[in-house]
């Protein structure tokens, strides 16, 4: 629903609220920032299974579908973090910011 209500409305930045710090890598560390690729690597990996498969499939449906959206990034963040929204954004890092990857 998330990513159907960002295309329609144009949104630049899609923000996930969970109840998790973030994504993980395969060492258990938070990562910052997520390209794309590397967001796949984790999927088929196996690292990122169940609900945060879910998210991270909608993330790189948004990033990697131009033009059809505007969407550049896409923040999985704690929701229970106090003042998460306006944390993210004033540029803060918080959670993990999904962007596309590099080509």
């Amino acid at each position: 629903m998330a990513v159907a209500c960002g295309t329609a409305f144009g949104a630049e930045k899609l923000v996930f609220l969970t109840d998790v710090d973030g994504v993980r890598d395969a060492s258990g560390a938070i990562r910052p920032v997520l390209e794309s690729e590397e967001a796949r690597d984790l999927i088929r990996s196996g690292v990122a299974t169940g609900g945060m498969q879910a998210k991270l499939e909608a993330a790189l449906c948004q990033l990697t579908k131009p033009p059809h959206n505007n969407v550049v990034q896409v923040h999985i963040c704690p929701g229970s973090y106090t003042g998460i929204l306006e944390t993210i954004f004033n540029g803060e890092p918080v959670g993990t910011r999904l962007i596309p990857s590099h080509v």
